[in-house]
């Protein structure tokens, strides 16, 4: 079954209890802007009829909806389809009853399709909540994205049969889109979304050296290195590895010094330099040479003549 199968069993159940089914599921398309599979009756019988308690089952079949001007039959199997709130009676009869962000969000495809990939990737709601924050300037919460994500996308319908289903539904185009971003990295896909990424810088050095040894591995092993250019490539992404590993070394570093204004850097400055002390003993005027215990001062040295030799005249 398709991510959106809840929407589609609201739009089975409102198009059931209208006078014109098919038109109405038609526009009821067009405000969500979602899709059937090609399969409708079959959709109705599986994924709506099948979940029903067998009477009422029985009685939302056999009810002319419009004879007896009551809707009481069709809230009891939205309500054991766990999609009462949606439905509300209008003038004409039932309506669908979304938020009024959730249509403003279908309507504008660009919106659409970033929240509905950035689930699909499996980015949490806090983080499809930010992230619409910072891309839109609008003002949005985590349950309203919990919603939107329980109307159009369960990640439980996104392989196999389901995901053929679903790309049917939207399109080859759209389809291939979501599943590269699925497949790839979700920083990657937040990017190229629209999101602006804020990256760890070790993280993004990382990614750049396995990046490269990969690289290199791909092309000094499984492939043929016979050009000048596969060994000039090589060179490159080795280089790269030596470079990532020696910037993450030093960012490391950095981050171990900051926050204290150097001082780590200081001591460790420091603790090289080797300061050797001895012990001072300053000995007493009786205990200096040449001084006798009464004198109070050193004698006088003799005059600079007399050390000179004698000159004569």
């Amino acid at each position: 079954m398709v991510p959106h199968r809840k929407i589609l069993r609201i739009i089975a159940i409102l198009a059931h209890c209208s006078l014109d089914p098919e038109g109405e599921r038609e526009k009821l398309e067009d405000i969500c802007h979602v899709k059937f599979p090609k399969d409708v009756l079959g959709f109705w019988t599986t994924e709506v009829l099948s979940w029903l308690t067998p009477e009422v089952e029985s009685l939302l079949l056999t009810t002319d909806f419009n004879a007896v001007g009551s809707y009481e039959v069709a809230f009891m199997a939205a309500a054991q389809l766990e999609i009462s709130k949606y439905i509300t009676i209008g003038p004409d009869g039932l309506e669908i009853n979304l938020a009024h962000h959730i249509k403003k969000w279908r309507k504008n495809e660009q919106m659409r399709i970033c929240i509905e990939t950035l689930l699909l990737c499996g980015i949490s709601v806090e983080q499809v909540t930010a992230d619409l924050r910072r891309m839109y300037q609008i003002q949005v919460t985590e349950d309203d994205i919990s919603e939107f994500a329980a109307l159009f996308i369960d990640n439980e319908f996104i392989e196999g049969d389901s995901w053929l289903d679903y790309q049917e539904c939207i399109g080859t185009t759209e389809s291939l889109f979501k599943m590269k971003m699925m497949q790839a990295p979700k920083d990657y896909a937040r990017y190229k979304l629209g999101v602006p990424v804020h990256l760890n810088d070790e993280e993004v050095i990382d990614r750049l050296m396995s990046d490269s040894y990969f690289v290199n591995v791909e092309m000094s092993v499984e492939g043929q290195t016979t050009t000048a250019a596969d060994i000039a490539r090589i060179k490159l992404e080795r280089d790269t590895i030596f470079k990532a590993m020696d910037r993450r070394v030093k960012i490391r570093v950095a981050k171990l010094n900051e926050g204290d204004g150097g001082a780590t850097a200081a001591a460790k400055a420091i603790a090289k330099i080797v300061l050797k002390y001895t012990e001072q003993e300053i000995p007493l005027m009786s205990e200096v040479p040449g001084l006798s215990a009464d004198q109070e001062k050193p004698p006088t040295p003799a005059p600079i003549e007399a050390a000179l030799p004698a000159v004569k005249k």
